[in-house]
């Protein structure tokens, strides 16, 4: 229900190289593909305003991909999210994810969070 629930969607694939701009890259089998800072076609990220982690937008709140602290080694990305007073983040997926001032919240891959 989330939209990059994993936050690997603006990740190369593993095995794969990116062109300079970062709108293809290529497989290990040479196959070119459209990639679009992990927004699929370029079509698509064109109607979709630009955000550093696809799917996800901030406000009031730093948020960036971490590929070191990923809770467990079979995971390549967490989200690091740093808020300021009234800061919230948002997903373009599902909406009504209650979260309560105070409270601490699991971010769908157990990344913890404070709630401001």
């Amino acid at each position: 229900m989330l939209r990059n629930r994993a936050f690997e969607d603006g990740l190369v694939p593993r095995g794969c190289t990116a062109d300079p701009d970062g709108g293809f890259f290529t497989t290990r089998l040479g196959f070119r593909e459209p990639f679009a800072h992990g927004e699929g076609t370029d079509e698509w990220a064109e109607r979709v305003p630009y955000t550093p982690v696809p799917g996800w937008y901030a406000s009031a709140a730093e948020m960036a991909v971490d590929t070191r602290d990923t809770l467990n080694p079979r995971r390549e990305a967490a989200l690091k999210v740093s808020f300021r007073p009234g800061g919230f983040i948002r997903n373009i997926g599902f909406h009504n994810i209650p979260a309560a001032k105070g409270k601490a919240m699991l971010l769908w891959i157990r990344r913890s969070c404070s709630v401001s």
